[in-house]
């Protein structure tokens, strides 16, 4: 479930960066950004931290890549 979980954020704030980010590491700092955010910590009911994301091997809409953050409660998401 989690890995399901933030894969989808990742691609979800992949989408929000799609009109003004052009290169993949963009793509990638920004979901990193985004699993880190107040805004998703509303939405999930958990703060994540040390968000990291492979970097995607395409810019295109649908795009998937990793992503791995801890929570607020020391569980490790990916």
């Amino acid at each position: 479930m989690t890995s399901r979980f933030l894969a989808t954020l990742a691609v979800a704030s992949t989408l929000l960066v799609a009109g003004c980010s052009a290169s993949k590491a963009d793509f990638r700092r920004e979901a990193e950004k985004y699993l880190e955010s107040e805004a998703l910590a509303e939405e999930a009911g958990y703060r994540f931290s040390g968000a990291t994301c492979d970097e995607p091997s395409s810019t295109n809409e649908g795009s998937e890549f990793a992503c791995s953050a801890v929570d607020n409660e020391g569980d490790s998401w990916e």
